[in-house]
């Protein structure tokens, strides 16, 4: 491929197939087959202007699929657009700067969106009896699968999780190599976080995929999460899982037990709901893994803290994505309790 106004779809798309294999390979072959092939094939890249790539779009939505649906998944055009820039990019480099099918305003085309529902509000614990009452579920959980011989760590996960600020996934790529638990400092490093089988993407033996942000960030520990962890230490250490540089909630089944979670979920949404309903939280349908850190944004904000501190703390780019995760319902310094004043007591062993 030398010339661009010679360079055909295909071509384009062929050379850009070879250079990959495995999985995405695979998926490329199938996007070209479905979303590709049908419009393009034979075409020139010059011809792929705003207005024929508008058209594709269009009449994707409407073929009809081998299992009778009718229509791709804009996700679907997205992902089959991405692949199909990213093939000609690499084909023809002087296009990198000027694709074809920009806009007469010069920008970029996109495919079309879904008109989407504003988001349910998140709930959040709005004062510490809540995050406690979720705790000592948690706590009674642990007690009773214990005295059936066997292993239950939930309590140290969803204390953990909450008063680190965690994202599901940083909860499953915590180690403990990221924490200093002994001595006056005790302190975490937000540095990794798992993603969905992300032992087929990422080499090693643990998840590298950095959190959100992409900056390793310290992060002070709440007096109750270092009780948490240093029993969750006594854990593994009579399982004979812990491991200095191995993770802190390892998985407990499966091929994987005792080692790295294979997946995101330190804590499984709907685990979670179950804790929500037995606390007795209100709209416990609506509570998952993530209203925990939802939690700690709300409580710190009652506790006095500010913006930036929180903002810290949570690792958001910036304060107006924090504003989504405070649900302050009667104003700070009314509710009469605070994240700094929570106190769950972990038996160690």
């Amino acid at each position: 491929i030398v010339a661009r106004s010679a360079a055909t779809v295909r071509a384009v798309w062929d050379a850009y197939v070879v250079q990959h294999d495995g999985d995405y390979r695979r998926h490329l072959t199938s996007v070209w087959r479905h979303q590709l092939a049908p419009w393009f094939d034979g075409e020139l890249v010059v011809d792929c202007n705003a207005v024929r790539m508008a058209r594709w779009d269009r009449e994707l939505a409407r073929v009809v699929r081998k299992d009778g649906k009718v229509g791709y998944a804009p996700k679907s055009a997205h992902d089959a657009f991405s692949c199909l820039s990213a093939a000609i990019r690499a084909a023809i480099p002087e296009l990198v700067e000027e694709l074809p099918w920009k806009t007469a305003g010069g920008k970029m085309w996109r495919p079309s969106r879904p008109h989407q529902e504003p988001q349910k509000e998140r709930p959040a614990c709005g004062t510490v009896e809540q995050l406690e009452a979720i705790i000592g579920v948690a706590l009674e959980v642990d007690r009773v699968r214990r005295d059936k011989g066997h292993f239950s760590d939930v309590s140290h996960r969803a204390a953990v999780i909450a008063l680190l600020a965690l994202r599901n996934g940083e909860g499953s790529g915590l180690g403990w190599d990221d924490l200093t638990l002994d001595g006056a400092l005790a302190r975490a490093r937000i540095r990794h976080q798992a993603a969905d089988q992300w032992r087929k993407h990422f080499p090693g033996p643990r998840p590298v995929k950095p959190p959100k942000g992409k900056k390793v960030r310290l992060v002070a520990l709440h007096p109750t999460a270092v009780l948490a962890l240093r029993a969750q230490r006594e854990l593994l250490e009579a399982r004979g899982w812990y491991r200095p540089d191995g993770p802190v909630f390892p998985s407990t089944r499966g091929k994987y037990m005792g080692d790295w979670r294979p997946n995101a979920n330190c804590i499984k949404p709907e685990d979670f709901k179950r804790l929500a309903h037995a606390a007795g939280l209100p709209d416990a349908d609506d509570w998952v893994t993530h209203s925990l850190r939802h939690s700690s944004a709300t409580l710190e904000s009652e506790s006095g803290a500010s913006l930036k501190s929180i903002q810290d703390r949570m690792r958001h780019g910036s304060l107006r994505v924090l504003e989504d995760y405070i649900h302050a319902r009667t104003g700070r310094g009314i509710v009469p309790s605070a994240i700094r004043e929570l106190a769950v007591r972990f038996d160690e062993g």
